[in-house]
């Protein structure tokens, strides 16, 4: 058995190992072992390569971009945000890098931060993936700012792009959920309902679970449009505990805990 030293001391040699060997690569080679890392979502591998690149002075904005996004998967703002101004230094343009940085400063209610990056995008040179993820930030900064007339439109752009962008999934899906709450909170029932229930489609076209809260919300919205046969299918598969919550919000006891209850 190896004792604590001896394990400490082969652990040092094996890092000390790559080391040495990333130095002795190509910065081509690195380049393809940071890409295929980042891909596998190794994020802390993928950053130890993308970083290489940077010291040797290889990296180009789209790989400093990289690094940033795997520090953000990582759940590190600060450094992600630092990367991502960097890649900006070398190229003002690169959308990516304004996006996320939007994103990073709405997540931390900084939306006058979030809207300053949307304002330096030059929205007709955007792909429609960029576009998709844009509209989506834009409608989420109007939600915040109590304004959901106005986010409706801008998750509307979002939505229409989304179907059309495969690649553009995940902004898709909260682009629904963010249209959906707007209308909700406009009164606009039918409408939200109809882009939850677009959204739970949409989970399950991209095998991604559907969840007991979308039951939940979906058993809602059919309720206030009127429609309580699909709110009784929604909210049967929910728990005792959710129903009494929609019972005591909703004032109605006798259809949410009794019906539903089996």
């Amino acid at each position: 058995m190896r004792t604590p030293s001896a394990v400490l001391f082969v652990a040092l040699l094996s890092v000390l190992a790559g080391c040495t060997s990333m130095r002795a690569m190509s910065s081509r080679e690195i380049r393809i072992y940071g890409d295929e890392a980042f891909h596998r979502e190794a994020y802390q591998r993928a950053i130890a390569f993308y970083e290489e690149l940077e010291r040797r002075g290889k990296a180009s904005a789209e790989v400093t971009a990289r690094a940033a996004i795997a520090y953000d998967q990582l759940h590190k703002p600060e450094l992600a945000r630092a990367k991502f101004e960097a890649a900006l230094e070398r190229n003002p343009d690169l959308a990516i890098a304004r996006l996320y940085l939007a994103d990073i400063a709405l997540r931390e209610g900084q939306l006058e931060g979030a809207e300053r990056q949307l304002e330096q995008l030059d929205e007709s040179k955007l792909s429609q993936h960029d576009r998709v993820v844009a509209n989506t930030i834009r409608g989420s900064i109007l939600m915040h700012r109590d304004n959901p007339a106005q986010a409706v439109v801008a998750y509307g752009r979002a939505i229409d792009l989304g179907r059309r962008s495969p690649s553009a999934t995940r902004h898709y899906l909260d682009a629904l959920e963010g249209a959906a709450g707007a209308y909700y909170r406009l009164g606009m029932f039918d409408r939200a309902a109809d882009l939850y229930t677009e959204l739970v489609s949409a989970k399950q076209a991209a095998r991604e679970p559907v969840t007991e809260n979308d039951h939940y919300t979906l058993g809602v919205l059919h309720y206030l449009r009127g429609d309580f046969e699909a709110a009784r299918a929604e909210l049967g598969q929910v728990s005792a505990e959710r129903r009494a919550r929609a019972a005591e919000v909703l004032n109605d006891d006798t259809f949410f805990q009794q019906d539903n209850a089996g």
